[in-house]
């Protein structure tokens, strides 16, 4: 293997691992937006790591879109996750994290999983299906989903 290609290869992987932080999300959701406005032909190799991001971000947050039973423990999970962390900042004296607070979990934890599909999973898999059509029932499943917490129908 050529220098070259090690480079590429490894500047590649370091991309998509960084693709799934939080903190890039309205960055590389943004480019992947104008990109799709674009009237123009994918391809190169700009336009492959984009995909290749979008692709690795929409599997890293993709259990919203699961049918409801797999969902549904992919958010007791997380719901663990997050109060073990805000658990963690009250022992140490921290302020708790939104969302994070067990003693608030009833309204607190529906209300961020509405909010992360409204604003980050749904426009997300919308904008992937726009690319690639089949996934259009991911969205369909995130929509489900939301419904249930909205109904209150998520135990």
């Amino acid at each position: 293997m050529t220098w070259e290609n090690f480079k590429d290869i490894r500047d590649t992987m370091l991309e998509m691992v960084l693709s799934t932080d939080m903190g890039m999300h309205a960055k590389i959701y943004q480019t992947f937006r104008r990109r799709l406005n674009e009237d123009k032909e994918w391809g190169g190799r700009e336009d492959q790591r984009l995909a290749m991001s979008i692709a690795i971000k929409m599997a890293d947050i993709s259990n919203c879109c699961r049918p409801a039973a797999l969902y549904k423990i992919w958010a007791k999970n997380i719901a663990a996750e997050f109060y073990n962390q805000g658990d963690a900042e009250a022992r140490l004296g921290y302020t708790i994290s939104p969302f994070m607070d067990r003693r608030k979990d009833k309204v607190d934890f529906p209300k961020g999983q509405i909010s992360f599909m409204n604003y980050i999973v749904v426009p997300l898999f919308e904008a992937g299906a726009t690319l690639l059509p089949k996934m259009k029932f991911s969205v369909e499943e995130a929509q489900k989903n939301k419904q249930d917490w909205l109904s209150g129908n998520h135990n």
